[in-house]
């Protein structure tokens, strides 16, 4: 029998490890999710931030940058797919100023979480009957909702709610 190669088992090594840091650190986990993501001073404290939010030892968080310096990308994407893959049983809602934005930001966490980078990292899966771009859900009964303000919120609960960009 042929034994593989050590290169080839290096590989496979790197790839566990990064999987199994993934599920505890959002970080590697927004580095899974987009393969050029830029990492700043600033990225590195909002996750340290939100990882506090997720853990309990914070429960209320306001970032306040200017646009187009990843707070979108980091609060409202990557960080709702990471909080769900570690609590699937848990509720989001995503409110934004509009109906597309609000969109906008269903879409890119439906589709993380039906990519490689969130089922080789987490064991949850989204339910098959579940792929509206503004509400989702995951096996586990938890799920993520996409809202414009002004939209409809009465009778939907949120374990995390995220307000990006509330104003026009």
């Amino acid at each position: 029998a042929t034994s593989m190669p050590l290169a080839q088992s290096n590989l496979i090594k790197k790839e566990l490890v990064s999987r199994a840091l993934a599920t505890k650190s959002l970080l590697e986990f927004s580095k899974r999710s987009h393969e050029d993501y830029n990492v700043n001073w600033h990225h590195l404290k909002m996750i340290e931030k939100l990882e506090q939010m997720e853990n309990g030892e914070i429960d209320r968080l306001i970032i306040s940058m200017p646009p187009r310096n990843g707070k979108s990308q980091l609060t409202s994407i990557f960080f709702p797919v990471w909080f769900l893959g570690r609590n699937p049983s848990k509720r989001a809602v995503i409110a934004s100023a509009g109906q597309t934005l609000a969109a906008n930001f269903g879409r890119q966490t439906r589709n993380l979480v039906k990519s490689p980078a969130f089922e080789n990292v987490f064991e949850s899966r989204m339910s098959e009957d579940s792929y509206s771009v503004l509400h989702w859900d995951l096996c586990e009964g938890g799920g993520l909702q996409s809202l414009g303000l002004g939209s409809m919120f009465t009778g939907f609960g949120a374990d995390l709610l995220v307000i990006d960009d509330p104003h026009k």
